[in-house]
């Protein structure tokens, strides 16, 4: 496991899957950067299991979202023109299985 400690904030951090996790030292059972890294090592890789159980998000999951209330803006104001264009377009955009 990769710490790295950060002395001025007093606490360890690492970089996983392309961000930072950060223990605060004072939380910790180690005040110090002297001190074991078992404690921080252990808040880290609960935070690592944390982000690890998220869902990874559908690579078009906000397009999908920005389409859908187009949809609702159009139903609300009568486009019904548009409201079958993005019916037709969110149909066919690829969606996770379920």
């Amino acid at each position: 496991m990769e710490l790295t400690w950060e002395p001025g904030p007093r606490r360890w951090r690492k970089i996983y899957k392309g961000g930072p996790i950060r223990s605060r030292a004072r939380s910790s059972a180690c005040p110090e950067k002297s001190c074991s890294r078992t404690g921080p090592q252990r808040l880290v890789g609960g935070e690592e299991a944390g982000i690890d159980a998220r869902a990874p998000e559908h690579p078009l999951h906000r397009i999908i979202e920005e389409l859908r209330r187009r949809r609702e803006w159009a139903a609300q104001f009568g486009d019904h023109e548009a409201l079958a264009r993005l019916d037709r377009t969110i149909d066919e955009a690829p969606h996770r299985p379920a």
